[in-house]
């Protein structure tokens, strides 16, 4: 072996070793217990054992390929029970023709270059006439938009999950304690005992949470993917910290309120797929679903939860600890959340309240393709008008929860 040779190999033992410790360093802050849990407190002390169970690392670990069982799960329920449903319900598969594969057209639509003069110039690119170049950016806009079917079988399965997950959780905590007293949601903390329970129900919505996260990648690409993606990040992230740091009966409680809103939000956003004969039906359960929001998140949320949080924990515990900070800011940062989603439904509620042509608030949401298709739409920036008969039924009765779409389709109690 030639000097040059030994050399590398030195640099490479080298820098072999500089990862291998800052890895060290840094597993060694992931998981100090300084930061996880209370002063005094090891993780040895709140190993689990056959007598007294608690919180582990692999609850945490298990939780992926349960996240994979949901996603098959999910897929088998929409295919096999709410596609059929929809279908009998009036819904139909959108047949849109697809567009043919070419580089610079679809890079012209992500770079936004769809004006006049756009089209002009892309015509000149590719050898087309400027009505072929339209037809080809209307065609491809409908075939990546989800149809009302395709919505209706998502609300259908989340719907499903959400109802399951609250009735569960409800007959799980009905028994327990601080589900009744939030004194004692501190009470041994951090050596509560976990029951199996609690363990399943803690890690089924874990994988829930997993599932939504992988289905981005094969589901209907919307605008919001990559907010979604860090918001599924971060609310497994608060979960497994939760969990692990042993803080999982506030963690409980705040899943539990959280799903009872989102059943009726889903069932509102079924109901209006399903077009105007169940206008009265999808306004009566927005209406529930109102109610229930403003109870759960701006009533028991900030004086119950946060109570429990940022006063009982700091009297019950003997020190507070890192961990706790970090639980509570993550509370704070979720309140505001609250507060802003609170605002686009009053929003909603002023506007269907006093104009017979309601307009979206959100810009932003996410069209169906059949939408696209009755708006008649071409990419030169001609819209047309909010009182075209084809549109004006569907922008009120669609009012109600549009706006929710993109913040509440994966709505987290966590995040």
């Amino acid at each position: 072996m030639n000097l040059k040779s030994l050399i590398i190999l030195d640099a490479m033992n080298e820098t072999a070793l500089c990862v291998g410790s800052l890895l060290e360093h840094l597993h060694g802050l992931l998981w100090s217990e300084s930061f996880w849990l209370p002063a005094g407190y090891t993780w040895k002390d709140v190993e689990s054992t056959p007598v007294k169970p608690r919180p582990q690392f692999s609850d945490v670990y298990l939780a992926i390929p349960l996240g994979l069982l949901i996603l098959a799960v999910r897929i088998l329920f929409q295919s096999q029970v709410f596609r059929p449903l929809g279908i009998s319900l009036g819904l139909k598969p959108v047949k849109t023709s697809q567009a043919t594969k070419n580089n610079i057209l679809e890079k012209a639509v992500q770079t936004r270059l769809l004006d006049k003069n756009g089209i002009m110039g892309l015509a000149k690119q590719v050898e087309w006439s400027e009505g072929q170049v339209k037809r080809w950016l209307r065609n491809y806009q409908r075939s990546r938009k989800p149809g009302l079917l395709v919505k209706f079988c998502e609300s259908g399965w989340r719907f499903t999950f959400y109802s399951s997950a609250f009735v569960y959780g409800l007959l799980t905590l009905w028994g327990k304690p601080w589900l009744w007293d939030t004194s004692q949601i501190w009470a041994g903390h951090p050596n509560q005992p976990v029951t199996w329970d609690i363990r399943w129900y803690y890690i089924f919505e874990l994988g829930f949470y997993w599932s939504l996260m992988l289905s981005q990648f094969f589901d209907v690409r919307r605008k919001d993917f990559y907010p979604m993606f860090l918001h599924h990040c971060a609310t497994i992230l608060l979960m497994t910290f939760s969990w692990l740091s042993s803080c999982f009966r506030v963690g409980t409680l705040i899943l539990l309120l959280h799903d009872i809103s989102d059943i009726f939000m889903e069932a509102a956003k079924m109901y209006n797929y399903l077009g105007k004969r169940y206008e009265i039906v999808c306004n009566s359960t927005f209406g529930i679903f109102t109610i229930t929001w403003f109870i759960t998140r701006l009533g028991v949320f900030p004086y119950i939860v946060f109570k429990c949080c940022w006063i009982d924990s700091f009297v019950q515990l003997p020190a507070p600890f890192p961990g706790l900070y970090f639980l509570n800011t993550c509370l704070v940062l979720l309140q505001v959340l609250h507060v802003y989603w609170t605002y686009l439904i009053l929003r909603v509620l002023c506007t269907v309240a006093t104009s017979n042509q309601p307009r979206d608030v959100r810009s932003s949401s996410e069209p169906s393709s059949e939408e696209e298709t009755s708006k008649a739409s071409v990419p030169n920036g001609v819209k047309p008008s909010p009182s075209c008969p084809n549109n004006h039924h569907h922008h009120l009765n669609n009012n109600h929860h549009h706006h929710l779409n993109n913040h509440h389709n994966h709505n987290s109690p966590f995040s």
